[in-house]
């Protein structure tokens, strides 16, 4: 069973049980009148409020829309592959045609009239520029690659193998270019931010970094490749 799925069924027993402390001191004749009962309401309450911030934060990533907004960008874009990070605040991807990486992050852009919401402010870079790509995790660097060979390496090794991993829950993931341009030599995005965070090996930590690993690996073909030349 999923982490997910074992927070939900907590959430769905503590919704029971508010239920029924919430309910046990209306049908008792008198519970109201005394302290027991109207503590036992009070700890109703409690664990109601409780379990509904609990659900909001448990479902605070939501794949439908990921899904949607990846769709929307590739097409827009015309990018050969992407990724969305899980509150759509962060995309990274590329196109082979244009040679170029793209690292969009999300923006709140005030035109003087009103506010765009859900728009991205972009970082464009030839992909021959590009010297140097990091995967930062709670802040340690956990892939850092400088040359064409140590791209394969690391990202064929897998996430981790040169990173210090020690903490039990990951709650931030994020992608840093490097690259030769002097206006900006450097961006990043965000690909996972969460205030609950992944337990470190569960199925959801192992299917986001085999998808990012999967979109690096794809990149790190054609940055050696436009390397070489």
């Amino acid at each position: 069973m999923s982490d997910k799925n074992l927070k939900l069924i907590l959430v769905g027993l503590l919704s029971i049980l508010s239920a029924l402390l919430i309910f046990i001191p209306f049908v008792i004749e008198g519970l109201l009148d005394n302290f027991i009962g109207v503590t036992t309401l009070i700890i109703g309450l409690l664990l109601g409020g409780v379990s509904i911030g609990l659900f909001i934060r448990f479902n605070e990533n939501k794949p439908h829309l990921v899904k949607q907004l990846k769709d929307e960008i590739k097409f827009k874009y015309q990018l050969d592959d992407l990724f969305v990070s899980n509150d759509l605040s962060g995309v990274v991807g590329y196109s082979k045609e244009r040679n170029t990486l793209y690292l969009m992050t999300r923006a709140d852009i005030a035109t003087g009239v009103e506010f765009l919401d859900n728009q991205y402010l972009i970082d464009a870079f030839p992909l021959d520029s590009v010297t140097k790509l990091n995967i930062i995790e709670n802040d340690n660097v956990i892939i850092n690659s400088s040359t064409s060979s140590s791209i394969d390496q690391s990202v064929s090794g897998g996430f981790g193998n040169e990173g210090i991993q020690n903490k039990k829950t990951i709650y931030k993931v994020r992608i840093q270019a490097i690259t030769k341009d002097v206006i900006k030599p450097s961006s990043e995005v965000f690909l996972y931010s969460s205030n609950i965070g992944l337990k470190r090996n569960s199925s959801e930590q192992l299917e986001l970094y085999k998808t990012l690993n999967d979109l690096l690996d794809k990149m790190k073909i054609i940055i050696k490749r436009q390397m070489s030349y």
